[in-house]
């Protein structure tokens, strides 16, 4: 066994990370709106 990962390993760890980014931006987006800043 090798430690290389296989297709479908990194296209679900892609995918997690580009719901986690899109989620992160979506907050941003709602502080900007309401004039809140994160640790605010």
């Amino acid at each position: 066994m090798t430690n290389e990962k296989t297709t479908r390993e990194l296209v679900y760890e892609t995918n997690r990370d580009v719901k986690w980014i899109c989620r992160a931006l979506q907050r941003m987006e709602e502080w900007d709106a309401t004039g809140r800043r994160a640790g605010a």
